[in-house]
């Protein structure tokens, strides 16, 4: 089995969690504010909160014969978000 690692994704799920980040710092509740805080606070490589589409191709290709030589894997999928320690 294997696992695919998401980083900040914009999904209908994540306006709660905007909500919560906004009261945590203490932000107005406006999308556009809250995503401006967390990109200037939270560098992404790939410069942009990331789209279902983003993590769809990994996803498809981790379901499909092609993977059937990866085996036991976590695969992260956020756009350089987290660093790594390799």
């Amino acid at each position: 089995m294997d696992l695919q690692i998401r980083g900040m994704f914009a999904t209908e799920g994540a306006e709660e969690i905007m909500e919560t980040y906004a009261e945590a710092f203490g932000l107005e509740k406006s999308e556009e504010v809250i995503i401006t805080q967390f990109m200037e606070h939270n560098k992404i490589p790939a410069s942009c909160q990331a789209v279902a589409d983003d993590m769809a191709p990994m996803a498809a290709l981790l379901c499909s014969p092609l993977s059937r030589f990866i085996v036991g894997q976590n695969i992260v999928t956020d756009g350089g978000q987290h660093h790594s320690l390799f």
